[in-house]
């Protein structure tokens, strides 16, 4: 009797895993790389050949648009060129921006400062919160050196140059860098807002951007839930980014990450189990508890690999997606020393900032991120980062590298 028993739970075993090596196998073989072969961040993504192509077509189509929506709103916003009259403004938004260097003739055309401007006035018009606000160009270029792009959008913006007589190393680039962003720090605290956004020229608004990060400072940073009350939050914080790279944020990139990938496994893994257990556990072995829990246990390592593989081959990126569903699933992640496209500093916080930033100097070693990061640690203030991205980076043509920015190309295919 005990070997016939042994004997069963030893088919049964082998039933379970022949069901779990089709399932796997039309999961991974079949299913998935049908559904992910678009998908740039997934496993399966195969570059097309003409990608570079691709990229160019998508920023050309981004172009149309922005003119298109300049010349909607014409002349008649010419006042938006002068600060509004409100006693208090909410936020002084501040792009970062020089003329792209036509390099072999590959820059032609990206107007990444015309898309960046463009998008940000049909956002704010379209929330009407365009008196608590104020958008300006930062315009960085070194003396003798026209920005054409800046100087045809200053008929719509304000704009800022950085002044001749400000001392600034033209021949070390991340130096320059730093003393580009201080400069357009300042000058974005000098409209009174209570929050600065700093956009590089190349950082695109979502649609929903400031929907989205109003919401973030009005709940989780200027007010926070205690005991079932609102409180009022503390001004313990130096910034909140508002993009990370796609390319880096895949699960194994970070202890944080893989944490989140090992969660979401386990979730599904367990789940799993309920649903087997709740369905047909009881039935195939009503008074056999050890066997039961035996295949249990079996269903869930199987699960919990199967979820593990999957969201590891789809990617992590696609999954952040699912908190932009509504501005209620947004969270705040403790932030990164990486990357700068689109950042939010309280005022508060801008003048120490950059008070240290004229104490340092910014080489290949330190640059500017990492700058700002030893500040941080320095003062001991927080850092977040909003999840998903509010803002995507377009700049496949580096300003500061004139060329090529990543050998990812697909990386700039937004729409």
């Amino acid at each position: 009797m005990l070997t016939f028993s042994f004997l069963w739970s030893i088919h049964q075993v082998r039933n379970f895993l022949l069901k779990a090596a089709l399932i796997y196998g039309i999961t991974f073989v079949i299913v998935l790389p049908l559904l992910c072969r678009n998908l740039p961040y997934s496993k399966y993504f195969s570059s097309p050949i003409d990608i570079h192509k691709k990229v160019y077509e998508y920023n050309q189509r981004r172009i149309k648009q922005a003119d298109d929506y300049l010349s909607k709103i014409g002349m008649e916003n010419v006042r938006r060129r002068v600060p509004p009259k409100a006693a208090r403004l909410q936020l002084a938004i501040g792009v970062v921006s020089v003329e792209r260097q036509k390099k072999k003739s590959k820059t032609v055309g990206t107007q990444y400062l015309t898309q960046v401007m463009a998008r940000l006035h049909e956002s704010i018009w379209t929330h009407g919160v365009q008196d608590k606000m104020f958008m300006f160009i930062c315009n960085v270029e070194k003396n003798g050196v026209k920005h054409k792009e800046a100087d045809y959008l200053s008929k719509y913006f304000h704009v800022r140059r950085f002044p001749r007589n400000r001392t600034r190393h033209e021949k070390m680039s991340k130096e320059r860098e730093k003393e580009n962003y201080a400069f357009c720090l300042e000058s974005a605290a000098t409209f009174k807002a209570d929050y600065v956004l700093l956009l590089q020229d190349d950082a695109l608004p979502h649609s929903n951007f400031y929907e989205v990060l109003d919401y973030l400072l009005k709940n989780k940073l200027e007010r926070k839930t205690l005991r079932g009350q609102y409180t009022h939050g503390e001004n313990d914080w130096v910034w909140m980014k508002l993009n990370f790279p796609d390319n880096l944020a895949d699960f194994h990139r970070s202890p944080y990450f893989a944490y989140e990938w090992i969660a979401l496994s386990l979730t599904g893994a367990s789940v799993i189990s309920l649903i087997y257990h709740l369905t047909t556990g009881h039935e195939t072995f009503p008074t056999k508890s050890r066997k039961l829990a035996l295949v249990l246990n079996i269903v869930f390592i199987l699960s919990f690999c199967y979820f593990f593989l999957a969201f590891w081959l789809i990617g992590r990126p696609y999954f952040l997606r699912l908190h932009g569903l509504s501005k209620h699933f947004t969270k705040l992640t403790p932030g990164t020393s990486c990357c700068l496209p689109a950042v939010v500093f309280p005022r508060i916080q801008v003048q120490g900032l950059v008070d240290y930033l004229n104490t340092i100097r910014c080489t290949p070693i330190l640059p500017l991120d990492f700058a700002l990061d030893a500040y941080r640690e320095k003062t001991k203030l927080k850092q977040y980062l909003a999840v998903p991205n509010l803002f995507s980076h377009i700049g496949y043509f580096s300003a500061l590298h004139q060329g090529v920015n990543s050998r990812d190309a697909y990386a700039f295919l937004i729409e």
